[in-house]
């Protein structure tokens, strides 16, 4: 248990929880070439960014469920159509959260099943800006070497001193589970998804967005060893293991 703590202290939330995460050696894409990003933020604070998410109904974000707060005790947002967070661009749209859910077996000393809906207080507009992120046929779990793109406002330094005004995104391949352990001594769990790149990697920050490969939302930023650490890829949330969870959510909230 010793070793899996080292391991995973580091998930991709920022300040306001005890870990975090950013992309750390990306790049400023063309903006809102990803419209169903969107970034949490703390109510009331001139700046209380602290996760990301994705948009995947018009009432419904999914994030990771180490970002969650309970919006009765602490209100938060989300905030959709955005590039550069300390810009007015007039494209964004904010929602308040009245509705956060962690999945149940959702397990914070080993970062398993770390998946949190969020619901919003009316739907959003469809936009050129702001759209809504496909999910993936359960069967289509990945193989090896699948190119995808994460993205997120988290730091851009290893050191976690530097947040972006703009969105930042990186590719990285994906691995096979049983490649990743050989990296993580066997932790890494059904859940978990597995995806690298030399010196890219979603860190503090980051968490709670989204790992796209083939058009749809294959992962959820989660945790892993380090940012962009050689030989430690970034492990996110395997969103073919939770699209049944998630309808149901949907359905009955």
């Amino acid at each position: 248990m010793l070793l899996w703590l080292t391991l995973f202290c580091l998930c991709k939330t920022i300040s306001v929880h005890t870990s975090d995460v950013r992309i750390v050696g990306g790049y400023e894409p063309i903006p809102n070439s990803s419209p169903f990003i969107a970034h949490l933020d703390r109510s009331g604070t001139s700046d209380g960014f602290f996760c990301c998410g994705s948009l995947v109904n018009t009432l419904w974000v999914v994030s990771a469920a180490h970002c969650r707060f309970d919006p009765n005790s602490t209100p938060f947002k989300v905030v959709l159509g955005d590039h550069n967070r300390y810009i007015d661009e007039g494209t964004e749209q904010e929602r308040q959260v009245i509705l956060a859910i962690n999945h149940p077996l959702y397990n914070p000393e080993i970062t398993d099943n770390d998946i949190m809906m969020l619901k919003i207080e009316s739907p959003v507009s469809i936009t050129q800006y702001v759209q809504v992120i496909g999910l993936p046929d359960p069967s289509n779990t990945l193989g090896e070497g699948i190119e995808c793109r994460a993205c997120g406002w988290g730091y851009t330094d290893y050191v976690g001193s530097t947040l972006p005004d703009t969105l930042q995104c990186a590719e990285a391949l994906t691995m096979t589970n049983e490649q990743c352990n050989a990296k993580y001594y066997g932790e890494i769990k059904s859940s978990m998804l597995c995806a690298a790149s030399d010196a890219h990697d979603a860190c503090n920050g980051d968490s709670g967005g989204p790992l796209t490969c083939q058009g749809v939302l294959h992962g959820i930023t989660s945790t892993g060893f380090g940012c962009g650490y050689p030989n430690f890829p970034g492990i996110y949330v395997r969103v073919t293991e939770f699209v049944d969870w998630m309808d149901s959510i949907m359905l009955y909230f």
